[in-house]
């Protein structure tokens, strides 16, 4: 099991952090970052610097989407700056939740459903509850039906789901046939929105904030052979911002410098 302590140390530490501040304009879960920099500065200096991060920040989550852009079933994040008490500049990151079409793959253990927030539940870690989007997966040499996404064991609505061969039938409602007797059905999460829910890696999710979590009953429909793509299509959205993001960044860094020389300047005379 030492392949998923990293992930599960990093979950376990983000459970346990502090809820971000109210924001009255947010519409979406969202995660600050404040206090990036504790050193004792001028005010206007810090600012600048905190600014800076936060651009950073950003430009490193439009690289993210553009390495994730053949990973099934990413979604994209982004990072944008906010102001708080007049004080302090918070980066504030929140997670694009759009679904995308399926992608056709023929093969028998890649699985997509459709709808909304509709996940496939994983095996529950540490007793938290955790879902993903992609709907790829796998027969380990136990039997044992596992998910692409950090080879985590996929759960049926009566448990694990073991198989005999790689090639099940999968029925529209995810009822899992093998050599023609029923071996189980997927366990499928619906969420009437994303408020409570987050992610650490773009393709596992889970519960961050329960009380604001409202699961709902809902008819789903799975299609066999296909899988959901990340929401960053080649070309789009993401990938023209970056010159313009790095072109940013240099900009502040050189705002940033000079106003340091002017300081030694005044400092000196």
């Amino acid at each position: 099991m030492g392949f998923y302590v990293p992930f599960f140390l990093v979950l376990c530490i983000k459970l346990h952090a502090v809820a971000p501040e109210p924001l009255p304009f947010a519409k979406k879960p969202y995660e600050d970052w404040p206090h990036l920099y504790e050193a004792n500065m001028q005010r206007d200096y810090r600012m600048v610097k905190e600014g800076m991060a936060g651009q950073f920040l950003n430009y490193k989550a439009h690289l993210s989407a553009i390495v994730h852009l053949n990973v099934p079933g990413y979604k994209r994040y982004k990072f944008v700056n906010v102001m708080r008490n007049d004080s302090e500049i918070v980066p504030v990151q929140y997670i694009d939740w759009a679904r995308q079409q399926p992608v056709l793959s023929n093969r028998p253990l890649d699985v997509y459903v459709d709808g909304g927030l509709n996940m496939f539940c994983l095996e529950p870690q540490n007793g938290v509850a955790l879902y993903t989007f992609d709907g790829r997966f796998y027969r380990d040499p136990d039997g044992l039906l596992r998910s692409m996404a950090h080879h985590l064991p996929v759960m049926g609505t009566k448990g694990r789901i073991y198989l005999n061969t790689n090639s099940p039938q999968i029925d529209g409602n995810g009822i899992l046939y093998d050599e023609d007797v029923m071996v189980g059905q997927f366990k499928i999460a619906s969420f009437e929105s994303s408020d409570g829910l987050w992610t650490l890696d773009g393709a596992v999710f889970y519960e961050r904030e329960p009380n604001k979590v409202t699961r709902v009953e809902r008819d789903v429909q799975l299609v066999q052979g296909y899988f959901e793509g990340a929401n960053e299509p080649p070309g789009l959205m993401t990938s023209p911002t970056i010159v313009p993001f790095a072109e940013g960044m240099a900009k502040s860094a050189k705002t940033y410098m000079d106003t340091y020389e002017l300081l030694f300047q005044a400092v000196n005379d």
